[in-house]
């Protein structure tokens, strides 16, 4: 297979850094030159690590344009800039080399985990975050990108076998090699399978609320039998009956459809504020919904209003 990049990334570790009498939290990670094709860091300003800062393990430091933003505020490029680090070895001192883009998630979920308000990356090469740390001689991380149009499979397989002959003599170790597209392939077969749990209780929902619907209209029109016998005998039409019945469980339905498409546009804003990003209900699906809520109006609806439309007006005047 064609390899484009390895990367590689050292255990992180928690950084301090005092401004303004405020405490900011980085999260030190340990990178190699390929994690940023790898890890997809696009650069804003300066560089991203060379392979030569690998070699000679130099206090240099690539942060984020939020991190730029609150500890140079007046604009100032920070590139060339140092910025000193309090880590459990002590404090140091890194010169910036570059800015990497934010990158907003689009799972706001994780962002919210993540902590994204005073948290962020802070990439330093790997051999500097071994020798700071102390740590173990291996790495955290191993990610191989492939070339476009390569195999995948056939790279993964050979990424496995690569490290399974070179590691042959530990029996502790094992192998193995994942994909994006296999990522994402599972992802959407989880999505899929809640989606389709979630049609399901939906579906049963509206069936159990449709039935509730044409109980509500039956009984209307057992205790209005009266009021439909005078009307038919006065003239009205069998069709006018029906419609009114009809119209009187659409409007049911169109409340109870309005009344959860509001709780759930408050409880959408409630989360929002929970994650830290914005929930923007569409249009398209609040149509789509009272447009529903009317169908199951005219579906439930429609035997209590073809009962009170057939009913013998004689018959109708004589209930009690």
């Amino acid at each position: 297979g064609k390899i484009n990049a390895v990367g590689l990334s050292s255990d992180a570790v928690t950084g301090k850094i005092s401004f303004r009498h405020k405490t900011y939290k980085v999260n030190v990670t340990g990178v190699n030159d390929g994690y940023a094709t790898t890890g997809n860091v696009k650069i804003k300003n300066g560089r991203f690590l060379t392979e030569k800062d690998v070699q000679r393990a130099k206090n240099i430091t690539v942060i984020s344009e939020k991190l730029a933003a609150i500890l140079f505020p007046s604009g100032q490029n920070p590139v060339g800039s140092t910025i000193k680090v309090t880590m459990d070895s002590g404090r140091e001192t890194f010169t910036v080399v570059g800015v990497y883009e934010d990158v907003s998630l689009s799972n706001g979920v994780m962002a919210a985990m993540m902590d994204q308000s005073d948290t962020t990356n802070f990439y330093i090469p790997v051999s500097t975050a071994k020798r700071l740390t102390e740590a173990d001689p291996g790495y955290f991380s191993f990610t191989v990108s492939a070339l476009v149009g390569s195999d995948y499979t056939k790279v993964s397989k050979e990424t496995e076998d690569f490290f399974n002959a070179y590691y042959t003599k530990n029996e502790k170790f094992r192998i193995r090699a994942t994909s994006l597209d296999s990522q994402l392939s599972e992802m959407n077969r989880v999505m899929d399978t809640m989606s389709l749990a979630i049609a399901v209780i939906a579906g049963i929902s509206l069936l159990v609320g449709g039935i509730g619907v044409m109980n509500i209209m039956l009984v209307s029109v057992t205790e209005r039998t009266r009021e439909i016998g005078i009307r038919k005998a006065l003239g009205a039409k069998d069709s006018a009956i029906r419609v009114q019945f009809i119209v009187e469980s659409m409007i049911i339905c169109v409340i109870g459809g309005v009344l959860g498409i509001i709780t759930g546009g408050l409880l959408g804003q409630l989360g929002s504020i929970l994650i830290h990003e914005p929930v923007i209900p569409s249009l398209n699906s609040i149509i789509i919904a009272v447009g529903f809520s009317m169908a199951i109006g005219i579906f439930f609806g429609y035997y209590p209003a073809n009962k009170a439309a057939k009913l013998d007006p004689i018959e109708a005047l004589r209930y009690e």
